[in-house]
């Protein structure tokens, strides 16, 4: 127990004590602990996550070539493109990770052992982990649990476990509504008949039992089933997630109310109090509504009279901020046609970059685009920008493969 506790608090503390932190957790886990090996199995995930996760970053950064991107502008100004200092950084991490002796193991399968070593003692926490593990998470942890054999049948297994425990049981109700609504199978076995019935059934269970997500999620699917007895109903849901401040709650119901007030200039008020407590939250999908509001020329429910495409696009770029790309897609055309701020090539280049690295295929658009003009850093290179609209068709057309 002391091990797991002081290992636990420097969990809790300063990144830099995270190392000595697992090689607690690991010794209490060796010694049987329950929950150190649970806490350990998580964390361990949640690393290769993160390695997966700036894997992705250093693939997507390969649609633009590194070539073809100079230090500095024709002005002397640093382009802050791919040679900046966080690719910099990104590389001397790849050097290390290139030049380590492989004493460390693999974070992902040392984490599953210990989850699973976890679960067969009888962890709800880990149980759930392992189906999320399965169901949810990144692909790379479900190839290392089929390495061990597994199928569907067994993550369903767990869940199912779970669900008969009191620690994890909203969480399993919430994750067993989901694969309900979408069924599981592969191609030797139908696991879970697709069932919106059941679905909404133990959903409504882990919203009854105060999970606000689950709340959402019985409050949307109500709303949309058609029937104005089920919207109100579905309504009140939303109402209670977003009174419970989730801020993905908050921001439906602005966007409800938004719309409700074309009818009744009434609920702008709510409504506009739904989006602020969201951005308070810096929720990005809020910021992005509401740097939307503010272009719209007949003003809006935010109290501007006309365009302020100033405020727009500090609101585009705080979304970009917090992880939304499309948002950067759009503080990078603000730039590049000079609204709110004057035009700047450059800076419109950077925003595009920052989108093309969070997944956004019209921000790749935007560079090829500059790269056949030869605007901001670029020269002009028609056929890099080829390259990209390549890479940008090949990318849509598997987003559009159904899965097998």
């Amino acid at each position: 127990d002391g091990l797991f506790a002081e290992g636990s608090e420097l969990l809790a503390g300063r990144a830099a004590r995270r190392p000595k932190a697992l090689r607690l957790l690991r010794r209490a886990a060796g010694l049987g602990h329950m929950q150190a090996a649970t806490v350990l199995g998580r964390e361990l995930l949640q690393d290769a996550v993160e390695r997966d996760r700036s894997g992705a970053a250093a693939a997507s950064q390969q649609l633009v070539p590194t070539d073809l991107v100079p230090a500095v502008d024709p002005n002397g100004r640093p382009t802050g493109g791919l040679r900046s200092a966080s690719d910099a950084k990104l590389e001397i991490v790849r050097m290390r990770n290139r030049n380590r002796t492989g004493k460390e193991s693999d974070p992902r399968q040392e984490g599953i052992k210990w989850l699973i070593s976890a679960a067969d003692e009888g962890s709800d926490e880990a149980m759930i982990l392992l189906s999320n593990a399965w169901f949810e998470e990144h692909e790379g942890h479900r190839e290392a649990l089929k390495a061990l054999g597994w199928t569907a049948g067994n993550a369903l297994t767990y869940l199912r476990t779970a669900l008969g425990g009191k620690a994890k049981f909203v969480d399993a109700c919430y994750n067993l509504a989901i694969l309900h609504m979408e069924g599981v199978e592969d191609e030797q076995c139908t696991y879970l008949t697709r069932n919106p019935a059941v679905a909404l059934m133990f959903m409504r269970k882990a919203a009854n039992a105060g999970d606000a997500k689950a709340k959402l999620w019985v409050g949307v699917h109500l709303m949309e089933d058609g029937d104005e007895e089920a919207a109100v109903e579905g309504w009140d849901f939303i109402q209670a997630a977003a009174d419970d401040g989730l801020a993905a709650a908050q921001v439906h119901a602005a966007k409800f109310l938004i719309e409700a007030s074309e009818d009744d200039p009434d609920l702008r008020p709510v409504a506009r109090k739904y989006l602020e407590r969201a951005i308070d939250q810096e929720e990005p999908e809020a910021l992005f509504l509401c740097a939307g509001l503010f272009t719209q020329e007949g003003g809006s429910l935010m109290g501007n009279d006309g365009v302020d495409y100033t405020r727009a696009l500090r609101l585009y770029e705080r979304a970009g901020v917090a992880g939304h790309p499309e948002a950067w897609c759009c503080a990078g055309a603000m730039h590049y046609h000079g609204l709110g701020t004057p035009r700047d090539h450059l800076e419109a280049y950077r925003s595009y970059e920052r989108a093309a690295q969070l997944g956004s295929l019209d921000a790749f658009r935007n560079i090829a685009y500059m790269h056949f003009r030869g605007e901001g850093p670029l020269k002009r290179n028609r056929e890099a920008a080829r390259e990209i609209m390549r890479a940008v068709e090949a990318a849509e057309a598997a987003a559009r493969k159904p899965r097998s």
